[in-house]
């Protein structure tokens, strides 16, 4: 059973793992990283906010933004540039380093930015049973485990 839920597990995650190797390749080179930089840069974080209201992205930058749209772009380039430093200084990243991720990501947005929810939430949806809040921390760092491990 373990041997089929690790080939399932490697069939599942072969793109992101055949991205992940080959950027290992190519991230010190200058041209790929600019590209990168690019790609996730302040187009990516306008069309990720759902900031399509901005009629050409080439002209995000003279444009007007609502303050709290404005604010969520900085954010999310902010938020991408600590997962590059991160990338750079680290093989793996701990839960520590979600909850910074987080707490850039949403900095204004909500109060508790960058702390794990510590009470239980309600479904979304039908079929959806949110894990107990008590058990968000452990199964963060289990997950985050099972993603350093040679299966995953």
């Amino acid at each position: 059973m373990a041997e089929r839920f690790e080939l399932r597990t490697r069939h599942q995650f072969a793109g992101l793992i055949e991205r992940r190797d080959r950027w290992v390749l190519m991230r010190d080179q200058p041209e790929a990283r600019a590209r990168f930089e690019q790609l996730t840069g302040p187009d990516w974080a306008r069309q990720n906010c759902g900031l399509d209201a901005i009629s050409e992205a080439t002209l995000w930058q003279s444009e007007t933004l609502d303050p709290s749209r404005a604010s969520q772009l900085q954010c999310h380039i902010a938020a991408v540039q600590t997962l590059l430093r991160l990338a750079d200084e680290k093989e793996f990243l701990s839960g520590d380093d979600l909850l910074e991720l987080h707490r850039i990501l949403l900095s204004g947005v909500h109060p508790r930015a960058g702390e794990f929810r510590q009470q239980d939430a309600t479904p979304l949806a039908l079929g959806h049973d949110p894990i107990e809040a008590e058990l968000v921390a452990p199964v963060i760092d289990n997950a985050l485990g099972w993603f350093q491990s040679e299966s995953f």
